[in-house]
């Protein structure tokens, strides 16, 4: 009989993101292929709000807040993206039918049941082996300046692995309100690895020992496979420029026209935040996470500031430039750091928009990936010989 794994990602995300939804399913199906039958944990999880240290100073910069009071400027836009939100809810609700079959049709859950962590204590979901990963998971920004003990799967019964695949801190420095914490809940684990350089020397430094950088596990998949499982949306125009941004600036937002002007393409644009749907582009909306790969897979050109659809147009073989998102920690943007950690490993930093004048239209639709997968290649064996080992190895 096969063994069970209970794994743990950003499932309370698989109707909104992409790309929580197409991780969690590339790295279960790993899993499966690895001869594991595993099992997605549906989990609320937890952000308490915190009135002190580390997050309170993150809120300060993102915000511009001054004495507490967050500035007229930022209420005003808030306001805005609230408004453009509620104008759209019913595209937004049309979407979540696309996510909705996805996660029907490709993914396994334990249960239907959505967990929170008091239940996950009181009666804890039964499996031989627990994974936690991969995303953000980690980020304490995300959560409130703390761990979430769920997603560090403090909730295993005594005796059982727990092993950490791919998670991502997602920040340049643990803060000190949580780093105790975090130091002790992956003292428990089994195996640790986590998904950015910059998060395993992060580790390595607080632990005391090496904790190793594995692929993200959309990585660990190939194009074939990713395009099976691929559509395209209907009523799209034949050759078009596709636009996925996140950034709440106009700077990305000129580039995007200037290109489209200069190439003489259309803008299609797949607005999964309040920032990109007023866009003047031909926005999208009855595209799920299957969707995603289709309208990337056909593109001329991808232009987005996200990690995942970055991944993608390099899995896809299309091309695409990548733009830095706004600088708000530390004078740096540790959202950045993930995409130029990945650009960087596979020889194509070029790819990477910070100003206009970065941008070469000699090379704009070359997509010669050739030399970066052959990279990928050598990191994709031993990021699955590190989960196959985890899984595996009783000592």
């Amino acid at each position: 009989m096969k063994k069970t794994v209970g794994m743990m990602t950003s499932e309370e995300s698989f109707l909104n993101n992409y790309g929580a939804a197409l991780q969690g399913y590339a790295l279960q199906k790993v899993i499966r292929e690895l001869g594991f039958s595993p099992k997605i944990i549906r989990y609320n999880g937890y952000a308490p709000k915190r009135k002190f240290g580390f997050i309170k100073d993150v809120i300060k910069k993102i915000l511009g807040i001054k004495r507490g009071v967050v500035s007229k400027e930022q209420q005003k836009r808030n306001e805005e993206l609230k408004e453009i939100l509620n104008s759209h809810q019913k595209e937004i609700d049309s979407r979540t039918k696309y996510f909705s079959e996805f996660q029907n049709d490709l993914i396994d859950f334990y249960s239907d049941e959505r967990f929170t962590w008091e239940t996950l204590q009181k009666r804890p979901p039964k499996f031989d082996v627990y994974v936690c990963g991969s995303d953000q998971i980690w980020n304490p920004v995300f959560h409130g300046g703390i761990c979430d003990r769920g997603y560090f799967l403090d909730f295993a019964p005594i005796g059982k692995k727990r092993i950490a695949y791919a998670p991502s801190l997602g920040v340049d420095y643990i803060p000190e309100s949580c780093a105790r914490e975090m130091k002790e809940l992956i003292a428990k684990m089994f195996a640790v690895s986590v998904r950015e350089e910059k998060g395993a020397e992060l580790l390595t430094e607080l632990v005391g020992k090496k904790i190793n950088s594995v692929l993200d596990p959309t990585l660990l998949l190939d194009k074939k496979v990713w395009l099976e499982i691929s559509k395209i949306p209907s009523d799209l125009p034949k050759d078009y420029i596709l636009c996925y941004r996140f950034s709440d600036n106009d700077k990305m937002l000129n580039v995007v026209k200037e290109i489209s002007k200069k190439t003489g393409l259309p803008v299609v644009s797949l607005p999964l935040t309040a920032v990109s749907m007023n866009d003047p582009f031909i926005n999208v909306f009855n595209a799920g996470p299957r969707e995603f790969i289709g309208l990337i897979k056909n593109a001329k050109l991808v232009l987005t500031d996200s990690f995942h659809a970055t991944v993608f147009s390099f899995l896809m073989d299309t091309p695409f430039l990548t733009f830095m998102r706004e600088q708000y920690v530390n004078g740096k943007n540790s959202m950045n750091s993930r995409v130029v950690s990945l650009l960087e490993k596979v020889n194509l930093l070029e790819r990477i928009v910070a100003k206009m004048e970065d941008i070469n239209y000699e090379t704009l639709f070359y997509s010669d990936y050739s030399v970066g997968k052959q990279k990928i290649l050598l990191d994709k064996e031993d990021s699955i010989n590190y989960l196959k080992t985890a899984l595996e190895r009783d000592s």
